[in-house]
């Protein structure tokens, strides 16, 4: 059976797919401008947690991953999913409380399954929610040419798709 600490680390997007599409259903008319919004903060937080992994290459409790993943500073899962939370806040505060427990249970999972340090995960949170609440200040409600909130709308899907086939090719749970 699969643990749902082992979820969080294989698929952590699931649950923000299920949730995004749910946000599609309930309301089409500005899923793009969420989405291709939702993309820059994801670009922001991505390129801020693997620039602070890099620099200061924290070791893991536990061995974990390749590259400068394998760092512990800050939790990347942490991170992206307060962050999330933060973000969301801008678009809609009550849609943002749905997501406020998923950010909680990633920290905790993050700590249950041993791969990262209180203070990883804590660190990780709180940078996580000031990316997501300048990133949502600064571009929820920016109006991009539609082309471009089109692409960035798709990317927001395709980019964890595409590294979740990566990690799952590549970087199976052998590397951990």
């Amino acid at each position: 059976m699969l643990k749902l600490d082992d979820a969080i680390d294989e698929v952590p997007e699931l649950p923000y797919f299920m949730l995004a599409i749910c946000y599609a259903a309930l309301r089409p008319e500005d899923a793009v401008r969420v989405f291709s919004a939702a993309f820059v903060f994801l670009v922001v937080s991505l390129f801020v947690g693997t620039l602070l992994k890099a620099l200061f290459r924290t070791s893991r409790p536990t061995r974990y991953g390749r590259s400068v993943f394998r760092f512990g500073f800050p939790s990347m899962h942490s991170m992206i999913s307060v962050g999330g939370v933060a973000f969301v806040y801008h678009i809609n505060p009550v849609f943002s409380l749905v997501l406020l427990p998923i950010g909680a249970l990633y920290m905790y999972s993050r700590l249950r399954a041993r791969v990262h340090s209180l203070f990883d995960v804590a660190s990780g949170g709180t940078i996580g929610a000031v990316i997501g609440f300048y990133t949502g200040q600064a571009v929820a409600w920016l109006s991009m040419p539609g082309w471009v909130e089109i692409i960035c709308a798709a990317l927001v899907f395709i980019v964890p798709i595409a590294y979740t086939f990566i990690r799952f090719r590549f970087f199976t749970s052998e590397s951990k």
